[in-house]
């Protein structure tokens, strides 16, 4: 009976020992469940702020677009109230001589399109993909879009 014990407890310091040395080595890497739980982390993280991130320069881009807006209509205003002409060619003419170019919006891409309404008030507006925004309606910033 105390051989059985002897050779009991010289099992059990053998795999405590054991243990004991394999706790201490700086063993290089992780495991593969380690690296899964960080993958998905990033995952999730990424599935919440890149919807958030293009929405923050979806709207950048029209508040962009609508200063933009703002300085074509008071070149506009100020061509009237030099010309007393309603013309859109030669308002764009107007506009190329002061800015070098049309200026395009960032949202969409395409000229801004300036009109004046029956009662000479401004109208600035662009279409994207077949929707036509508004950036001033009737000489004045559209609310919607500030």
């Amino acid at each position: 009976m105390n051989k059985i014990k002897i050779k009991y407890e010289r099992d059990i310091s053998k795999t405590y020992v054991n243990t004991y040395i394999r706790k201490n080595t700086k063993h290089k890497g992780f495991t593969l469940l380690e690296i899964i739980a960080v993958i998905s982390l990033l995952i999730v993280l990424a599935s919440i702020s890149v919807p958030s991130y293009l929405n923050i320069v979806e709207n950048q881009k029209k508040r962009a677009d609508l200063a933009t807006a703002l300085q074509l209509e008071q070149m506009a205003k100020t061509y009237y109230i030099e010309k007393k002409d309603t013309d859109k060619n030669k308002l764009k003419e107007y506009i190329i001589k002061n800015y070098e170019e049309f200026p395009k919006s960032k949202y969409s891409g395409e000229e801004f399109d300036i009109s004046f309404d029956t009662n000479k008030k401004v109208n600035i507006s662009t279409t994207k993909e077949g929707e036509k925004i508004e950036f001033v309606i009737g000489g004045k910033a559209n609310e919607e879009l500030e």
